[in-house]
């Protein structure tokens, strides 16, 4: 069984910032290493019946690096997903393997610069038939709006609960992202598998958007616009009229 997926994707840079570390995989593309973003949304129409792949990348390492290890990880992701018609894998297998193989390549660039700390978070969907994998390393977040619930599908990959317990007031730190020498840690993606239901609204964000919009006002706007690229426009509207600073970068899948 295969359903309609609407997709859309919007990359706003922020408010405060001259340079966008984002960036992502959607419709077969992403952005150049140097960008500013887009002017508006994108959208696309397809099916499952054939494989299909998006992905939402959060650069770390500030100016240059971030943007780098953001573009080298969409840069990677997408030869990985130009394969796709060619080989038969699960989502599981697909995530497993190109988080490894963009980690590699961030080591990689940062050994040779000299990089102290570059890297890029993923979120991620694998899109076949009727099943829909999702994939995520660092604080990038997924969400399922279902039967009028909104759900994170997504583990957070930070030390915000070790904050709470002493008391600390401070924006979470990672714990994993893709970047991450194998001598300092084996990088673990969180990976989920579910199958769709016509209805069903999936959205992949970087936390430029979740710092700028509650999960209340995200369930709002999804329950309120009939479209995923109504959705996509006005989640990004409103974390510009919240001031986003950070560059806000999300991905909406509506199926139909």
């Amino acid at each position: 069984m295969s359903f309609k997926i609407e997709a859309s994707c919007g990359c706003f840079i922020g408010t405060e910032r001259d340079n966008n570390e984002d960036n992502f995989f959607f419709n077969q593309k992403h952005l150049s290493k140097i960008n500013r973003g887009l002017n508006e949304p994108v959208y696309y129409n397809c099916s499952s019946e054939n494989a299909q792949v998006f992905a939402v990348f959060d650069g770390i390492g500030g100016e240059a690096a971030g943007e780098t290890a953001a573009y080298i990880a969409s840069d990677v992701f997408a030869d990985e997903a130009h394969k796709l018609d060619s080989l038969l894998i699960t989502g599981k297998e697909f995530f497993t393997n190109v988080c490894f193989k963009i980690n590699s390549a961030i080591c990689d660039y940062s050994s040779r610069h000299q990089c102290i700390k570059t890297g890029s978070t993923i979120a991620a969907f694998f899109v076949f038939q009727n099943e829909i994998f999702s994939c995520n390393i660092g604080d990038s977040k997924i969400f399922r709006i279902r039967c009028d619930k909104l759900m994170q599908i997504s583990k957070d990959h930070t030390d915000e609960q070790i904050l709470k317990d002493m008391c600390i007031s401070k924006k979470p730190s990672l714990l994993q992202y893709l970047g991450i020498s194998e001598n300092e840690m084996q990088i673990e993606p969180f990976i989920t598998r579910g199958e769709m239901q016509s209805g069903d609204i999936y959205i992949a964000c970087s936390d430029g958007i979740t710092d700028s919009i509650n999960v209340q006002e995200l369930y709002n706007i999804c329950s309120e616009e009939n479209s995923s690229f109504n959705i996509t426009d006005k989640i990004i509207d409103c974390a510009k009229r919240a001031g986003a600073c950070d560059n806000s970068t999300l991905v909406t899948l509506k199926i139909v």
